[in-house]
């Protein structure tokens, strides 16, 4: 989509100068000045949503599923968007994070995300639970589901926690946590497409 959007610009631009408006090209921002602003304008956002204890604003409670969802995937934005290794906010985020008793796939998934992406040594024992955790959670065809089934079959196997565990369990992987661990039924059943 960034790609296409400088030629949908420059096609509104010639549209409006063909009837008459002429400093249209010189009133557009570039493309990379427009996505820097972008991600300026929610990095932002994203660390004043992060609560004095760490918790992002809209966190699930303690009891959902989903319980640690959104701040895993703020602290995985932030950091992705741009490296925040002395951001208090960040920190207070990547803390609260570490310490969250996270209880189905997707939120261990996602945490594990989070803390492949923080640069800190002290993310990676965080991450090296996670990834032990994902692998237990398979199904014995290398599937997931939303909660862990521990090597039995599961009922709802699905392509959504079965990828997202897998990129998890990659990432930590590439961030040095995963060792010899990696799910390799899961990565096999990822890349065969079949679920």
């Amino acid at each position: 989509m960034i790609a296409s959007r400088p030629t949908y610009v420059l096609i509104v631009c010639l549209s409006l100068a063909s009837a008459g408006v002429e400093r249209c090209a010189a009133q557009v921002a570039s493309p990379a000045e427009t996505l820097d602003k972008a991600i300026a304008e929610a990095t932002a956002y994203l660390k004043s949503a992060i609560g004095p204890d760490g918790r992002c604003k809209g966190e699930y409670p303690a009891d959902h599923p989903k319980f640690g969802v959104a701040t895993a995937a703020c602290v995985y934005a932030l950091q992705t968007a741009e490296p925040t290794a002395g951001d208090q906010a960040v920190n207070r985020a990547i803390d609260w994070l570490g310490s969250a008793e996270l209880t189905a796939t997707y939120a261990v998934a996602m945490r594990a995300h989070a803390m492949a992406s923080v640069p800190h040594s002290r993310a990676l024992p965080v991450l090296e639970r996670d990834v032990l955790w994902l692998i237990d959670a398979a199904d014995k065809s290398g599937g997931y589901s939303s909660k862990s089934l521990n090597g039995r079959r599961g009922e709802r196997i699905d392509n959504f926690h079965t990828e997202l565990a897998a990129l998890a369990v990659a990432a930590a992987a590439e961030r040095g946590a995963a060792g010899e661990a990696r799910p390799r039924r899961t990565l096999r059943r990822v890349r065969s497409g079949r679920y």
